[in-house]
């Protein structure tokens, strides 16, 4: 499988004013390397480009490249955690 990395697509930043969200989930280690593998567009259909870099994960559109959301994640345990969630403001 392959990893998505911030350079296999076209990317923005996050713009600096952005929403917290409050979010509580809880994910085993085999959940959470699923979900750090990512996703990198294969067709027109695929709206998101997904990757991780410790501790976010930036979830992007594909077309546009912008950043919608950021997560970060905690280990606790033997799981990891969303510690935190970020949502791009409307421009």
């Amino acid at each position: 499988m392959r990893i998505a990395k911030r350079d296999d697509w076209k990317t923005e930043p996050m713009p600096s004013e952005s929403t917290k969200i409050a979010l509580e989930k809880l994910y085993s280690q085999e959940e959470f390397d699923r979900i750090t593998a990512g996703v990198i567009p294969e067709q027109m259909e695929d709206k998101w480009f997904i990757f991780y870099e410790a501790p976010w994960i930036y979830l992007h559109r594909s077309w546009t490249g912008f950043c919608i959301f950021k997560v970060r994640f905690e280990v606790v345990g033997d799981s990891v955690k969303i510690a935190e969630v970020q949502v791009r403001n409307e421009d």
